[in-house]
C-alpha cells in the first residue's frame, strides 16, 4: 500500500496479542511507524495471485504480495565512517473471504547491521539484528468469537 493508502490516521485504537498471550491494547502511534517500510508505488510489489495459505480461520484462497528493500547509510566521522544497513522484507495475503481489510496473513522481516570501517578496537560491530512481526487472521464471520470485549 502506498503511504496514502495507509488507514492508521482512521484508526482511534487497537489491540494485539503476541502469541498466546493476553490481549492488550496497542499504540495507535506504531500503525504510523509501519507505514515506513510501505512501498511507494504498486510496481514496487511482486504479486503471485491464486495462492492458497493455512490460518488458525482455516485455510483461504489469497494474493500474496511481497518487497524488500535496502537501504544502507555511510557517515564519515574523523579517520573512519559509520556504515549502517537496513533491509526490510514484507509480505501480505489477501483474500476476499475475509471481511473488510481482506488481510489473511502479514510478515514484516527486518534487518539492521551497523560497523566503523576501518574496525576500531573498542567500538564493536553489531553485526546483524534481525526481528520478524506476523499477523494473522483468527476468526471471522458468523460464529466467531472476539478475543475481546466492550467495556
Amino acid at each position: 500500500m502506498a503511504e496514502g493508502d495507509s488507514l492508521y490516521r482512521y484508526v482511534s485504537r487497537y489491540y494485539i496479542r503476541k502469541g498466546r498471550g493476553p490481549v492488550e491494547p496497542g499504540d495507535v502511534h506504531d500503525l504510523k511507524r509501519l507505514t515506513i517500510v510501505s512501498p511507494t508505488s504498486d510496481r514496487d510489489w511482486i504479486v503471485t495471485p491464486q495462492t492458497k495459505i493455512s490460518t488458525p480461520a482455516g485455510s483461504l484462497p489469497c494474493e500474496s504480495r511481497r518487497f524488500e528493500k535496502t537501504e544502507s547509510n555511510e557517515t564519515p566521522s574523523g579517520r573512519v565512517k559509520i556504515v549502517q544497513r537496513r533491509t526490510d522484507r514484507v509480505e501480505v495475503w489477501t483474500s476476499s473471504t475475509v471481511p473488510v481489510f481482506h488481510l489473511a496473513r502479514c510478515v514484516v522481516e527486518r534487518e539492521r547491521e551497523s560497523k566503523t570501517i576501518p574496525a576500531v578496537r573498542g567500538i564493536p560491530a553489531s553485526g546483524p539484528r534481525r526481528s520478524r512481526t506476523t499477523s494473522v487472521v483468527v476468526a471471522y464471520g458468523k460464529g466467531a468469537k472476539p478475543l475481546i470485549s466492550s467495556p
